[in-house]
């Protein structure tokens, strides 16, 4: 496919001059406009049939589908539609709504600081709009649409004189072995460990792993040599972070140990191993460990004791090289890196080929930045072994399907030139968060100065890796809490707190109100009987922490009450597996109150029994309400129902309503400003085991209180809704004890 003569016509050079514009911020967006980069098609519905033979135009058509997918996301988000009277064109294609259609065209430049160890340089993205037509709503969710194209030259030819001093970017090489491509990743490096004093500070001085490898012995460069326990002067290794594959072609074993010292041939490494040699080598390092060449595979008393030292393995390398884009060790890592969503285009007066490249769209009203999401779609991360390793890293180096990507405490970069810098590796961003003061059970948003301070919660950032462990693969079951392993002894290490199957005692409300993250994904269980019922490892898919997103999720318009504890952690009993303490018995007191009755949830929301202000949302992934019935103040029985869902599907029969109870974990008062509140609360659904007296979580609660369909209002106490202490105006409505309770 190339370009129509309207894409041909374009005039870039003039754009990028103007666009070139005063020295100022590196994010001041410059128009072009039609006028200077050319007679381009006026209307959508020019694009649109352009596109059908034009590369650029279709380019331009794809980057407009993903931006309307964004909007319509963020108008689901924000709640911008009744969600079951939605707009009628709510998933046309853009090709077929009339407000594209003749929707007129327009161009503007934008100039991007790129990254640069040396000084200041420029990344250009060309972006193309499309405006809606007439008058429309935001209801009716027809923003305009607009994609983005970064625009690079290949670096084959020597820049011509008329864009010399725009410093325009250079497109990511095929060969990430290329001099530029490894040129960057050495200066990654050398800027980090010469001008990162944040990075510089988590050094700790010590020795090399049990075992190494020697890649640099000098006198074979045909071969690579196991060494042990080394006082060599220069310490720094570089730690492999890789996917293993069904297979393990080659692997140390007790009978390959003292072969392995003697030399291992390259050729008969599996090529992901090969081309980490290559890189440490190219990066003029000399020692590398990988946890299948380093670790006794068959040796279960060598793999404890090394399991046990990963978090300093990986947390003191001098680099961890993650092969993010090998499936397997027979994959490799080097290979050639495709370029993907692009366009070739010819400058006119010189000759000189551009590349135009399409940018993902960045979620509306943030700007374009890397975050931890860059890598997420790479074999790498979906495998759970490896996400701890990228957590304890204090540099790693990606290489990428598309290009290579640096990480370290200071900064996020891209080999493109996108690059974000940052606050602490995401290591340090959990030991932080795990140490807060602020909870989900005392910390409230703050207006100051007319912008809203939203607050930072413990052991958020543990939990939202948590929900990325759980969207990961995993061969064995048995490895859940181990493949954690080195994650939890660097937060003990530093962290004065309990570890209990996964969830931290400080955080222990907030870790056992977990759910499933999607209708679509539903839970299972895994083939690992001994873990309790309590903790999310019980189960098998992704999982979410919903008290933390509540606000965000489900009354963003809501600024005042806390969510209340309503739980008392009284103790845990551990057993003990292969020589590990694991938490079996959890003891708690807190509310309980039977199930007597179960029904499917209604799909239209209820209404709410208040006479102003609106309700929260409801859970999207609850599929049930349970009855349950208490006595008020003068000793009536009252029913009430809450939503909520049983964890596994598939156990739903097999358990006696008879036995079902709701534990109350938390309470949240939803305070009007007249009279009334409305309660919602989180708790689980437990189960009684008739042979021992204690209880099995089987599912959870997660809604506001209903009574005949209709969300309960309660009468709150007089006072000032602004008050710090706004959820004393709603006192308990239900008045129950606590009681002592054992899960397992």
């Amino acid at each position: 496919m190339s370009l129509c003569s309207k894409c041909r016509g374009l005039d870039l050079v003039a754009a990028l001059r103007q666009a070139q514009g005063p020295s100022g911020s590196p994010h001041d967006e410059y128009d072009g406009g039609n006028s200077v980069i050319g007679a381009w098609h006026t209307f959508g519905r020019d694009v649109f049939a352009s596109a059908l033979l034009c590369q650029l135009c279709d380019l331009v058509c794809q980057g407009w589908r993903k931006w309307r997918l964004e909007v319509i996301r963020e108008a689901i988000l924000y709640n911008m539609f009744d969600p079951l009277n939605p707009p009628e064109d709510l998933y046309d294609d853009i090709e077929d709504m009339d407000v594209y259609l003749g929707g007129n065209t327009s161009f503007g430049l934008i100039r991007q600081e790129r990254y640069c160890s040396e000084g200041e340089k420029w990344n250009y993205v060309l972006e193309v709009a499309c405006t809606n037509v007439g008058s429309q709503t935001s209801f009716g969710v027809h923003d305009q649409l607009r994609t983005k194209l970064r625009i690079t030259h290949t670096g084959d030819n020597e820049i011509p004189v008329e864009l010399a001093d725009l410093e325009l970017g250079v497109a990511v090489c095929p060969d990430p072995m290329s001099t530029l491509s490894v040129s960057i990743a050495e200066d990654w490096l050398e800027n980090c460990v010469s001008n990162h004093e944040s990075c510089r500070a988590k050094v700790v001085a010590g020795s090399l792993p049990t075992r190494f490898l020697d890649i640099g012995d000098g006198g074979d460069s045909h071969k690579i040599f196991l060494r042990e326990n080394s006082d060599e002067e220069d310490r720094r290794y570089i730690a492999l972070s890789h996917c293993w594959g069904t297979t393990r072609p080659l692997c140390l074993t007790s009978t390959t140990l003292e072969a392995h010292k003697k030399g291992i041939f390259i050729q008969r490494l599996p090529k992901t191993f090969q081309d980490a040699v290559a890189v440490v080598r190219t990066l003029g390092l000399r020692y590398l460990w990988i946890d299948s060449l380093c670790i006794i595979q068959d040796d279960a008393e060598d793999w404890r004791n090394e399991a046990g030292r990963m978090a300093g393995v990986y947390r003191n390398a001098h680099l961890v090289l993650s092969a993010t884009r090998a499936s397997t060790d027979e994959g490799g890592f080097l290979g050639t890196r495709p370029r993907f969503n692009h366009v070739a285009f010819t400058v006119r007066s010189s000759g000189i080929l551009l590349i135009l490249k399409l940018l993902t769209p960045s979620p509306l009203g943030e700007e374009s930045a890397l975050d931890t999401r860059i890598v997420a779609g790479e074999p790498l991360s979906r495998r759970a072994w490896c996400l701890q390793e990228r957590y304890l890293a204090r540099r790693i180096l990606h290489y990428g399907t598309q290009q290579m990507i640096w990480e370290c405490s200071e900064l996020r970069a891209a080999e493109d030139g996108d690059f974000a810098p940052i606050v602490e590796d995401q290591l340090g961003r959990i030991k932080q968060s795990a140490t807060l003061s602020t909870t989900v059970f005392n910390a409230r948003k703050r207006d100051i100065d007319g912008v809203t301070e939203v607050p930072a919660y413990r052991y958020a950032e543990w939990h939202a890796m948590i929900e990325d462990y759980t969207n990961r693969e995993i061969t064995q079951d048995s490895d859940r809490l181990p493949a954690l392993l080195g994650l939890r002894v660097a937060l003990e290490s530093e962290v004065d707190d309990s570890y209990l199957a996964g969830i931290w005692l400080k955080g222990l409300l907030e870790g056992l109100t977990w759910c499933t993250a999607s209708k679509n994904k539903p839970l299972a269980r895994p083939d690992n009987p001994s873990i309790p019922s309590w903790t999310w490892v019980s189960v098998k898919g992704p999982v979410q922490f919903p008290i933390y997103s509540w606000f965000d999720a489900r009354a963003r318009w809501k600024v005042q009450s806390n969510f209340e504890p309503m739980a008392d952690y009284i103790g845990h009993s551990d057993i003990l597996n292969n020589g590990v303490a694991t938490p079996s018995e959890l003891r708690l007191a807190a509310p309980v109150v039977f199930v007597r009755g179960v029904k499917p949830r209604t799909e239209t929301p209820p209404e709410s029994g208040a006479y102003h202000g609106s309700p929260p949302e409801r859970s999207t992934v609850a599929e049930q309400s349970f009855c349950f019935q208490v006595l008020d103040q003068v000793g009536e029985p009252r029913e009430f129902w809450i939503d909520g869902s049983f964890d596994i599907k598939e156990e739903e029969n097999a358990i006696d309503t008879s036995d079902l109870q709701i534990m109350f974990l938390t309470r949240l008062p939803f305070i009007f400003e007249d009279f009334e509140f409305l309660e919602y609360r989180f708790g689980l659904l437990v189960a009684r085991q008739r042979e021992t007296g204690s209880y099995k979580r089987v599912g959870y609660v997660d809604g506001c209180l209903l009574r005949e369909g209709v969300i309960a209002a309660f009468p709150r106490e007089e006072g000032d809704t602004d008050a710090p202490e706004i959820n004393g105006l709603a006192p308990d409505p239900l008045c129950l004890e606590l009681q002592h309770f054992t899960l397992i």
